[in-house]
């Protein structure tokens, strides 16, 4: 796919959402002959996903005059990517985290081999993954009861990186509107993790009840 696929692919209009309090970037880059998108694993010493892999992207201040500049203000911040080598590509629907936040993810692509530099405070590890890992062939899913229903999640797993959560949610979505592929979480391996990486959050807070 090229740049103008995406733009087609990813020409819809979504109103900026008044709920919507957060911003994420899915930044392409081109790595040989596939596309790849920019993850952080954040720092262990986050108060809130500690550990987990993520978008670049955080939540949306009085000095942002929209979501978009929210999503590379806080690019920059994480991992240096400065705002002026992102081409804007589009955006997906607003999505929800299990905390109950409402986040916009943007879509940009940037040349090969930016200057990464890693906020050390913020994030522990900075990683690419190939577009291609966003298929049925790889793909895992989590299986959690909600309200009474069993629910299913993607999963993905890269090298050592496990990508969970509003993360492959938001993933999930970028695959069947941009690369027009649908994952098939009725049929996929169920990782059974999904529990374990929440007990493990709620285990972490309890050592500390002021930890949010």
């Amino acid at each position: 796919m090229n740049l103008s696929d995406f733009q087609r692919a990813l020409a819809h209009d979504y109103p900026e959402d008044s709920q919507s309090q957060a911003a994420v970037l899915i930044a392409l880059v081109p790595i040989q002959s596939d596309w790849h998108i920019i993850l952080i694993r954040r720092s262990d010493s986050q108060y809130r996903h500690s550990g987990e892999v993520a978008l670049p992207g955080g939540l949306h201040e009085p000095i942002d005059d929209s979501l978009y500049t929210t999503a590379l203000r806080e690019s920059q911040e994480e991992v240096n990517l400065a705002p002026d080598i992102v081409t804007y590509l589009g955006q997906l629907p607003v999505t929800q985290t299990r905390w109950g936040m409402w986040v916009t993810p943007f879509v940009g692509a940037v040349p090969t081999n930016p200057s990464i530099k890693v906020n050390s405070a913020e994030v522990g590890d900075v990683f690419t993954v190939p577009i291609s890992l966003l298929s049925n062939r790889f793909l895992l899913c989590d299986e959690w009861e909600y309200q009474g229903n069993v629910r299913r999640t993607p999963r993905f797993k890269h090298n050592q990186y496990a990508i969970w959560g509003f993360t492959a949610i938001v993933l999930q979505n970028f695959c069947r509107i941009a690369l027009q592929r649908e994952l098939d979480l009725d049929n996929c391996p169920v990782a059974n993790c999904f529990t374990n990486d929440i007990l493990a959050y709620s285990q972490w807070k309890r050592s500390a009840p002021n930890r949010t």
